[in-house]
């Protein structure tokens, strides 16, 4: 009886994972070959992928939960810092938002953890979720 319930439960537990699964990977736009692409996109190749080094995974979160996210990619040869600044001004236009102030601890916690969290100190106006964040997946 005890391995009948800890069975059910496990099914339910990967039914779970796999509609959250579903869910997060439903729609996703890739910035690099304009096209929408359903599926983990940003972890498989596009067409004009293979190329790619550099990802950049934007969030926007309001009391722990993500509302957009988006994932931007650049097949430049431009510096690191470069394809950063391309990248976030590609997110701040596509969710609709104005440029947001690096501070200090912005910096260093992107040049430690290669992710920040932008708050809504470093947003001139007022914004509506808590924080907005970067992450690089992937780079030379």
């Amino acid at each position: 009886m005890l391995m009948y319930i800890f069975y059910k439960k496990l099914i339910h537990f990967n039914i779970f994972l796999v509609t959250i699964q579903i869910l997060v990977s439903s729609s996703s736009f890739c910035y690099n070959c304009r096209e929408n692409r359903t599926g983990r996109h940003w972890f498989n190749s596009c067409r004009r992928m293979e190329e790619t080094m550099f990802r950049l995974w934007a969030k926007i979160f309001r009391d722990n939960r993500m509302l957009q996210d988006t994932v931007i990619c650049d097949a430049s040869e431009d510096t690191r810092t470069h394809k950063v600044f391309r990248a976030l001004d590609e997110v701040c236009s596509q969710f609709d938002l104005g440029k947001p102030i690096w501070l200090d601890a912005n910096i260093s916690d992107f040049k430690r953890h290669r992710k920040t969290r932008f708050l809504q100190d470093s947003f001139v106006e007022q914004v509506d979720f808590d924080y907005l964040e970067i992450q690089i997946i992937e780079e030379d």
